[in-house]
């Protein structure tokens, strides 16, 4: 018995990409859940995310410390990527 559930298991993990659970969202639910995050970025920032990004740069920029677990590419880098949602949601309309 055990033997069939787990063929069936491969089968179903196949099937649907374990690696990666959005990878079965449509582009609406998956816009959805972007916007959920942003949203509580937003709120827990005080800013829109556009605004937050430039703020962590000069943040960066004027020398004030990072969060431990944080280094200076990875804020960049956070920094960029809030910066491209904000343009995506400007492009489509949020």
């Amino acid at each position: 018995m055990s033997n069939i559930l787990s063929t069936r298991l491969k089968r179903l993990e196949l099937q649907h990409d374990m690696g990666n659970p959005l990878a079965h969202l449509t582009d609406e639910e998956l816009d959805a859940r972007m916007k959920a995050v942003t949203d509580q970025i937003e709120a827990r920032a005080g800013m829109p995310i556009a605004e937050y990004a430039v703020a962590i740069c000069k943040a960066l920029d004027d020398g004030e410390p990072l969060p431990p677990e944080w280094t200076e590419d990875a804020v960049r880098e956070f920094a960029g990527t809030l910066r491209r949602i904000a343009e995506g949601r400007t492009t489509h309309g949020h």
